[in-house]
């Protein structure tokens, strides 16, 4: 039976610099005509004729895992990310272009291009799909990514304490180091929960039968999204959330997007 491959590890060499640089291809067979992707190696040979580049194979790979993996051992084994000996930016896989140092100038360029802009939801959908596909193939990378959360919320204390909200119960006199911790103290549902904080701008307004205040921390404004609009009293609320607060209802998200009902009326985007 013979194997199936579905791409190669390939290994191609400057010949007026001697430097090397390691790739992968995801190609049943050679590619002819493909010459290299990472961008300061194209950079490089941009200057150089085809005739100066040698081409070589240097594994065969059966699967997409068996592909990332083998790209870093060999750039690993031949030691292609020194500068003296060849133009690999990256460790290889599916890993992108991590390791690499940025520059602050880099950065400050990158922030101002993205400054204002915003993702169109094929985007976000692409970055989601690729950071999932990212975590599946690399268990060391969530692990990376855990503690550095851990190490930044340890040296960054004030970060943390913003989200963890100390409130008072204003009736009962009594102070709770999270609307969590009230709402299992006083046996208030899901819904209730997410009410609590609009109680904070609005002193009129009671959950559970009590009126609430904020002791500490920073309530993050959810009331800047989509406007919606109730069809049938023309009502308008400044976002889903604020709507479904005030009538009690958490469907008004699926109303405004497949015309069914929530609360006993339609609703939609404004």
């Amino acid at each position: 039976m013979n194997t199936m491959y579905i791409g190669y590890i390939y290994k191609f060499t400057l010949i007026p610099t001697g430097k090397i640089y390691i790739g992968k291809r995801q190609k049943p067979e050679f590619d002819n005509k493909y010459w290299g992707s990472g961008t300061t190696w194209k950079k490089v040979i941009s200057n150089f004729k085809k005739e100066d580049i040698k081409r070589e194979i240097l594994e065969w790979c059966t699967s997409i895992d068996d592909l990332n993996t083998k790209e870093v051992y060999w750039i690993s084994k031949l030691n292609s990310r020194d500068p003296s000996i060849g133009y690999n930016q990256s460790i290889g896989g599916s890993n992108g272009s991590s390791g690499v140092p940025c520059s602050l100038s880099r950065k400050n360029k990158v922030s101002r291009a993205n400054k204002g802009r915003k993702h169109s939801e094929i985007s976000k959908k692409n970055m989601s799909e690729g950071q999932k596909r990212l975590r599946r193939e690399n268990p060391e990378y969530n692990k990376k990514c855990i503690s550095y959360l851990k190490s930044f919320h340890l040296n960054n204390p004030e970060s943390y304490k913003t989200r963890c909200l100390k409130i008072r119960c204003i009736e009962l006199d009594m102070e709770f180091n999270s609307i969590k911790e009230a709402c299992e103290y006083l046996g208030l549902t899901y819904h209730e929960k997410l009410r609590i904080s609009y109680c904070f701008k609005n002193n009129d307004y009671t959950v559970g039968g009590y009126h609430w205040e904020l002791i500490s921390g920073t309530v993050k404004n959810s009331y800047n999204g989509k406007k919606v609009m109730c069809i049938e009293t023309k009502e308008i609320f400044n976002s889903i959330t604020e709507a479904s607060i005030k009538n009690n209802n958490s469907n008004i998200s699926r109303a405004c997007r497949k015309g069914c009902l929530a609360n006993g009326y339609h609703w939609k985007f404004v």
